[in-house]
């Protein structure tokens, strides 16, 4: 199964001009333990940097570590090896209760299948907003981004 190894992606200075990249990602990896003494290694050396109001979207084959990686900097999943700063500050190891509540309203990730992370019913200015605990526009308010239905 294809993984995410020793990919380097957004390989630049931290922050580039502003100084400090928003979410920085040094040698990630995220190994599963399957049964005696066996692992897979879901991601596996990932680099990354995001400025601010950068907008990343990680693509690659199904089964190749992008929703472990996101789920990995989120604190989703325990890091088995790397580190990750967001603003500056280094993000623990292994979250507890208390970081999930620090951290959940100013990280946020969309996962890949659109049909179960996307509202339908929300345009993408209110899905992104969510996450950030921005009020939702009015509806009769023009807005600049607007999802699509089929």
């Amino acid at each position: 199964m294809p993984s995410l190894q020793d990919a380097n992606v957004a390989q630049r200075p931290s922050g580039g001009a502003s100084g400090m990249a928003l979410l920085q990602a040094e040698k990630v990896a995220k190994h599963f333990r399957i049964g005696r003494g066996r692992q897979v290694r879901a991601v596996d050396g990932v680099s990354l940097a995001i400025g601010e109001r950068e907008i990343v979207g990680l693509v690659g084959e199904s089964g190749s570590g992008k929703s472990t990686f996101g789920k990995t900097l989120l604190g989703l999943h325990g890091k088995t090896a790397g580190e990750v700063w967001f603003r500056g500050e280094r993000l623990p190891r292994k979250y507890g209760p208390g970081d999930f509540q620090r951290y959940a309203t100013r990280m946020q990730m969309i996962f890949q299948d659109p049909y179960s992370s996307l509202n339908p019913r929300m345009t993408l200015g209110e899905i992104v907003g969510e996450g950030r605990g921005w009020p939702p526009p009015s509806r009769t308010a023009p807005t600049r981004w607007r999802t699509r239905g089929r």
